[in-house]
């Protein structure tokens, strides 16, 4: 018995009856009461009490419900007040106005970014030119060619061999009369 009330999970008083008997159910008890009718006292609260108890606790429901009730109606009264309720237009406004000016950023990026592949287009096509041939033979270089080849050097013709010459505004036949050095 003694190991049962020590191992209760329910609280257990002990209460033999007379104040000078002492059990090993007391030692193993959660509280001993000197007489049955004080364990009574102890196990069942007194009705005052329980109703200040639940008095206290309605008050303090009430409190809470009331705090909480005044909490979502302040919330919802600024919901109310908000530019989105009172003025939508407003919102749509300032939304319009945002993607304007975004319009305008991409826009502008769009245009600067046309001007610098333009610019390097430009300079592409005017370092081209510059290799250009025809651009060559219009500061008044030409082509030689002999038997079908681009000549490189004097060594590559012979006297009397016929060579084709291109300029820049055209072509013409040439007869090897002498073979010399250059600077000669």
């Amino acid at each position: 018995m003694v190991r049962a009330i020590f191992s209760s999970k329910i609280p257990v008083i002990s209460a033999v009856g007379h104040e000078t008997d002492v059990t090993l159910a007391d030692f193993a008890s959660d509280v001993r009461a000197a007489t049955p009718s004080q364990a009574a006292e102890l196990a069942v609260p007194e009705v005052a009490e329980l109703l200040r108890y639940l008095r206290n606790l309605r008050v303090r429901m009430q409190g809470a419900a009331a705090h909480s009730l005044q909490r979502k109606r302040a919330r919802l009264d600024k919901c109310c007040r908000s530019v989105l309720l009172t003025h939508p237009q407003k919102l749509l406004m300032e939304k319009q106005q945002r993607l304007d000016a975004a319009m305008q950023r991409l826009e502008y990026r769009m245009r600067e970014q046309l001007r610098e592949k333009r610019h390097r287009f430009e300079v592409q096509l005017e370092k081209l030119d510059m290799l250009n041939p025809a651009r060559v033979l219009r500061r008044g270089y030409s082509v030689v060619e002999h038997e079908g080849k681009f000549l490189h050097s004097v060594k590559e013709a012979r006297v009397g061999g016929r060579l084709r010459l291109v300029l820049a505004d055209g072509e013409m036949q040439a007869t090897v009369d002498h073979i010399g050095k250059a600077g000669k």
